[in-house]
C-alpha cells in the first residue's frame, strides 16, 4: 500500500483536531485499517513525519488567522450601537479603546466591578471580559502605530484601576453632549458651529439625554447625507422645542438641579414670572424640596427675590400660547376687516388703493384736478381696503403718509402711499375720506355714499328673497326661549385649520366658567348635610342645559373609577359622547372636571338631570319632524340637528339628521316623525347599519319590515393624494361616478403618490384600489389576486377595473426623476418614449426616442437607465415641470454665455488691422 495517502489523512486529522473540527467518523476507520498492516518501525517513522508536517501547517495557519484578525479589527468601524470602552492604566500614558457590540452598559460595568473585586489592579481586563462572552474588539491603541491615529475624545466606560471605573452616563448632560458630538463627528464631517451650539443649548434647556442623543445623531446624519436629510428642518424643529419654554433665561436643567423634577412644571425667572402673573396665569414659587407655592400677588413673587425660581404648569402655558397665537392671527385679520372701521367704537384709520381689475386703473396716480379734467370721478367701487388699524392719539394724515412710505407695517401688502390712494380717518365716531393728491390731501365727502347704496340694495334684495318672517309671540304666557352660545367640541388644531379659533376660545372660556359656576353653586347650596333642591337651577339658566350636561358628563367620565358616583349617573354620563381633545399630548377636557366632593357632586348631577328633564318635557309635546325641521334636540346627543334626508320604509317616514354645527364631520342620526331616536353613529346615510336599526324598531312594534332593493356593491369612488405620506394628510376625495373620479385622479401630477379606488357599501366599508401611482409609475390593481375573500370579483367591480385600464392605455405620461448621477425625464410619444438624461447641473447629456411602444413606460425606463449604470430603484420621482424649468434655465444660460463670447470675439482686432503696410 502507498504510504502518502495515509500520512496525508493523518496530517489532516491532526490539523482539524487542533482547530476543534471533529472528522473522526471518517478518519478513524481509514487510519485504523492502514495502521493494522504496518510494522512498528514504519509506523514510528511515519508518525514523526505526520507530527512535523501537521505542526508546520498549524503554525502557518495560526499566523495567518492572527493577521486576518488584526486586519479585521483595523477595519472595524464605530457604529451607533457600539459601547466604547477605554482602558487607561492610572499613572501611564497608554490608552486602548475597545468596541463592544453584545453587552449593554449596565452588564458591562457589573463585569468590570467583578474584575476589580478580584484584586487585579493594573491589569488589563480584556481576557477576563472575553472569558465572560464579551465581544471585545481592539479599535484604537496609543502604543500601536496602525491604531494610534486620531485617538477619540469620548468613551462610554473608562477603566483606570480597581478604584477608578468611570461611567460617562453619570457626567452632567453638558459634558455628555460634548462627548456625543465628538462621537458623531469622529471620522465624519463636523457638525459646524451653529449645529454644535444648538445641540448644547438643547441639552441645557430640555435636560433630556435620550432626546439630545437622538438630535445629535440626526444632525450628524444630515451633515453626512445632505441630499437625504434637511438639516435646516431638523434644527428648526429642535429650536421650536427650545422656544416652547416660557422663559429663555432658564432651562429645565437649572430647575432640576435646584431640586424640582416635576415634568408638568416649566421654569421661570422672577421678571418673566411677574409678566405672566400680570397676564392672568397661575405662577408658583419652587422650593428645593420639590414642593411649590402658589404666588397670589406680584409682591409674593418679588419677596422670593431675583434669585428665586418659579414655575408655570405646562398645560396652562400651552393654552396661553394657543390663545396668543389666535390673538395675533385675529390682529392680522383685523387689519383687513373693513366692517371694524364702521362698527368699532375706537378711533381708527384705513388705507384704500385702486383695485387691479376695476375702472379706477384709468386714473391711477392722477392728481384730483387732472382727474376731473379727464372726466373721471373717484368712486368707492374702484377701491379696496388694504389696511386698517387703531388710530393713535398723535397720528395725523401727515404721520400716516410717512408711516406708509418709510416705516410700513410688516403685514402691509399694498404699495407705498401714493397719489390716488385714499386715507380714511374715524375720530369720535365721525368718518372722513381723504384723497392723496399731488400736494397734500383733498377731502372726499361722498366717498362712502356708494357703499351705503350697495348695502341698501343688498338689504332690500335680502328681504324680498327671504321667506323668513319676524317671530311672533302672541301667547303672553309662553316666554321667548333663551338662545345660548353654541358648544364647540372640536380641538384647537381643527378650529385653527377651519378658521374657527374664536369659536373654540369662546366655548372654552364658557366651559371653564360653567365648571366654576357649578363648584360655586355646590359650595353655596350645601350646608354640610343637605344640598338645596334648586342648587342647579341658576347654573342651568346661566349656561344652558347643553353646556351643563357636557361639563357634568365629562367630569363623571374622567372620574369613572370613583365609587361615590351612583350607577345611574355613570350610565347617564356614558350615554354622551365626549369628543377627545388632545393637544401636545395633554387632555384639554381635563380642565373641565368639576373638583367638588364626588358624593355632593353626585347629588348635584341628580338635581341638574331633573331640571333638564322638566325643560325637555315642554319641548317634546307635539313634536313633528319633517324635511324642513331645524334646531331639533336629540336625546343623548349634544347640539341641535336638522333634516338632510327622508326615506319611507314599510309605510313609515324616517328622517336622517345632521348636526347643525358640525355637519357631516360627525356621524348622523335617524329619527321617526315623532322625533324618537331610531339609529345613530351613521357615516353613510341610510346604510346597512341604519337599516338594521330600523328593522329592530319595526320588530319591537311587531311589524315585519319589507325588503329593500339590493344596493350596488360600489358605494363610491375615491381619490387620495400622498397615499403613503407620513406627514401629509391622507385626505380622501369621494365621487359618485367613475368618470369624475378618473378626472380628479388625472389632475394630480405623477410625482405625487396617488391612488384611485372603490369603496364598498358594506358596514364597515372596505376599499380596493384600481390604480396606484408609486414613484411616478402607475399600475393597475389585479383585483382577482388581491381580493382574498373574492367579494370584489364581480361584474360591477370588473367593469370599473376595465375603465381604469382604458384610462392607463390612453393616457400620455410625463415623468421626471433624480437618479443620483443627475436627472432623467421620459414622456409618451406616438412611436414609443422620448427621454432625456441630464447632469447634476441640469444640462442635457443624452437623449432620444425609445421606439418600442409595446412595453410599459417602467420597462422602457429600466432598459434605458441600465445602459447608463443606473438602477431604477435608486431613482426618486420629482416634479416634471420643475425639471423642465431648470433645464430650460440652464440651456438659456449656456446660450447667453455663447452669445457673450461671440460678442467679445467680434470686438477683437483682426491681424490684418494690426500689421503695418
Amino acid at each position: 500500500m502507498l504510504m502518502y495517502p495515509f500520512e496525508a489523512e493523518s496530517v489532516a486529522f491532526t490539523v482539524c483536531s487542533f482547530f476543534n473540527l471533529d472528522v473522526s467518523d471518517y478518519s478513524f476507520p481509514y487510519l485504523a485499517g492502514w495502521a493494522s498492516s504496518m510494522e512498528m518501525k514504519e509506523l514510528r517513522s511515519s508518525m514523526d513525519f505526520i507530527w512535523k508536517t501537521a505542526g508546520s501547517f498549524i503554525d502557518s495557519m495560526v499566523e495567518n488567522i492572527q493577521k486576518l484578525q488584526k486586519e479585521k479589527e483595523a477595519e472595524r468601524e464605530l457604529t451607533e450601537d457600539d459601547l466604547v470602552f477605554q482602558f487607561a492604566p492610572l499613572g501611564e500614558d497608554t490608552k486602548k479603546f475597545y468596541l463592544v457590540d453584545n453587552v449593554g452598559r449596565v452588564d458591562f460595568l457589573r463585569l468590570l466591578h467583578d474584575f476589580a473585586d478580584q484584586d487585579r489592579e493594573g491589569k488589563n481586563p480584556e481576557q477576563f471580559l472575553k472569558s465572560h462572552g464579551v465581544h471585545l474588539d481592539l479599535w484604537r491603541d496609543s502604543e500601536d502605530k496602525e491604531r494610534n491615529q486620531e485617538l477619540p475624545e469620548f468613551y462610554d466606560v473608562l477603566y483606570m484601576d480597581a478604584g477608578h471605573i468611570v461611567d460617562a452616563a453619570e457626567f452632567s448632560l453638558l459634558v455628555q453632549v460634548e462627548m456625543m458630538i465628538s462621537r458623531a463627528e469622529y471620522g465624519h464631517t463636523a457638525l459646524g458651529r451653529e449645529a454644535h451650539n444648538l445641540a448644547v443649548q438643547y441639552a441645557y434647556k430640555l435636560d433630556n439625554p435620550r432626546d439630545t442623543r437622538e438630535l445629535v445623531n440626526k444632525l450628524a446624519e444630515a451633515v453626512e447625507n445632505p441630499e437625504e436629510h434637511n438639516i435646516r428642518e431638523i434644527m428648526e424643529d429642535a429650536q421650536a422645542e427650545i422656544d416652547f419654554l416660557p422663559d429663555n433665561q432658564i432651562g429645565l436643567m437649572q430647575m432640576h438641579e435646584f431640586g424640582c423634577r416635576n415634568d408638568s412644571i416649566l421654569p421661570l425667572k422672577a421678571e418673566r414670572a411677574v409678566a405672566l402673573h400680570n397676564a392672568g396665569l397661575n405662577i408658583y414659587g419652587l422650593n428645593k424640596d420639590g414642593s411649590r407655592t402658589l404666588m397670589n400677588t406680584q409682591e409674593d413673587i418679588l419677596e422670593m427675590g431675583t434669585d428665586g425660581i418659579f414655575g408655570i404648569e405646562s398645560r396652562e402655558w400651552e393654552s396661553y400660547q394657543v390663545m396668543e397665537s389666535v390673538r395675533e392671527e385675529n390682529a392680522e385679520q383685523e387689519h383687513l376687516n373693513e366692517d371694524l372701521l364702521f362698527s368699532s367704537n375706537q378711533d381708527r384709520y384705513a388705507i384704500y388703493q385702486i383695485r387691479d381689475d376695476g375702472e379706477g386703473r384709468k386714473y391711477l396716480f392722477m392728481g384730483i384736478d387732472y382727474l376731473k379734467k379727464q372726466g373721471f370721478s373717484v368712486e368707492y367701487d374702484d377701491y379696496r381696503m388694504v389696511y386698517s388699524d387703531v388710530l393713535g392719539e398723535n397720528e395725523t394724515l401727515d404721520s400716516l403718509y410717512e408711516k406708509f412710505n418709510i416705516g410700513r407695517p410688516l403685514d402691509f401688502t399694498g404699495h407705498s402711499l401714493s397719489v390716488s390712494d385714499v386715507v380714511v380717518l374715524k375720530k369720535s365716531g365721525e368718518i372722513t375720506a381723504h384723497y392723496v393728491d399731488s400736494y397734500g390731501y383733498t377731502e372726499l365727502p361722498e366717498f362712502f355714499s356708494q357703499r351705503e347704496k350697495n348695502m341698501e340694495q343688498e338689504k332690500d334684495a335680502g328681504l324680498q328673497g327671504s321667506s323668513l318672517q319676524e317671530p311672533q309671540n302672541n301667547d303672553i304666557s309662553k316666554p321667548y326661549e333663551k338662545v345660548y352660545p353654541p358648544l364647540y367640541t372640536h380641538t384647537i388644531t381643527y378650529a385653527m385649520e377651519h378658521g374657527r379659533a374664536d369659536d373654540y376660545l369662546e366655548s372654552r372660556k364658557l366651559n371653564l366658567d360653567c365648571k366654576n359656576a357649578i363648584e360655586d353653586a355646590i359650595r353655596e347650596n350645601f350646608d354640610g348635610l343637605h344640598l338645596a333642591h334648586d342648587a342647579a337651577k341658576g347654573v342651568l339658566e346661566e349656561y344652558g342645559a347643553e353646556r351643563v350636561v357636557f361639563i357634568l358628563a365629562n367630569t363623571v367620565q374622567h372620574l369613572e373609577h370613583d365609587g361615590r358616583f351612583s350607577i345611574g349617573n355613570k350610565a347617564w354620563a356614558k350615554g354622551y359622547e365626549i369628543p377627545e381633545n388632545i393637544n401636545r399630548g395633554m387632555d384639554m377636557n381635563a380642565d373641565y372636571v368639576v373638583s367638588s366632593h364626588p358624593a355632593v357632586l353626585d347629588g348635584f348631577i341628580g338635581l341638574a338631570r331633573d331640571g333638564i328633564r322638566e325643560l325637555e318635557l315642554g319641548k317634546e309635546e307635539n313634536v313633528q319632524i319633517n324635511e324642513e325641521t331645524k334646531g331639533f334636540i336629540a336625546n343623548g346627543h349634544f347640539g341641535t340637528w336638522h333634516t338632510v334626508e327622508a326615506k319611507e320604509i314599510s309605510g313609515e317616514l324616517f328622517y336622517r339628521m345632521e348636526h347643525e354645527e358640525y355637519g357631516d364631520s360627525v356621524a348622523s342620526i335617524v329619527v321617526n316623525q315623532q322625533g324618537e331616536l331610531v339609529a345613530e353613529d351613521l357615516e353613510h346615510g341610510f346604510d346597512e347599519g341604519a337599516m338594521e336599526a330600523i328593522s329592530e324598531y319595526f320588530s319591537e312594534k311587531g311589524i315585519e319590515m319589507k325588503a329593500e332593493p339590493e344596493t350596488p356593491f360600489i358605494a363610491q369612488y375615491y381619490v387620495i393624494q400622498n397615499a403613503d405620506g407620513s406627514k401629509a394628510e391622507r385626505a380622501y376625495q369621494y365621487f359618485s361616478d367613475m368618470d369624475t373620479a378618473v378626472t380628479a385622479y388625472h389632475e394630480i401630477p405623477n410625482h405625487v403618490d396617488k391612488r384611485l379606488g372603490m369603496e364598498s357599501s358594506e358596514q364597515p366599508p372596505s376599499r380596493m384600489p384600481l390604480i396606484e401611482c408609486r414613484n411616478g409609475i402607475e399600475t393597475l390593481t389585479d383585483i382577482e389576486k388581491y381580493s382574498l375573500s373574492g367579494k370584489w370579483v364581480r361584474e360591477e367591480t370588473m367593469s370599473a377595473s376595465q375603465k381604469a385600464k382604458e384610462y392607463l392605455d390612453n393616457c400620455d405620461d410625463e415623468i421626471a426623476y433624480q437618479t443620483g448621477k443627475g436627472y432623467f425625464s421620459i414622456q409618451t410619444v406616438s412611436d414609443g418614449y422620448d427621454y432625456t438624461i441630464y447632469g447634476k447641473d441640469f444640462r442635457e447629456i443624452d437623449g432620444g426616442v425609445y421606439d418600442n411602444p409595446d412595453i410599459s413606460i417602467g420597462e422602457a425606463m429600466e432598459e434605458i437607465l441600465s445602459d447608463e449604470g443606473i438602477s431604477i430603484t435608486a431613482c426618486k420621482v420629482m416634479d416634471y415641470e420643475e425639471l423642465q424649468g431648470k433645464a430650460e434655465a440652464a440651456a438659456q444660460e449656456d446660450l447667453q454665455n455663447a452669445q457673450a463670447k461671440e460678442t467679445e470675439k467680434g470686438k477683437l482686432p483682426l491681424v490684418s488691422d494690426m500689421t503695418e503696410p
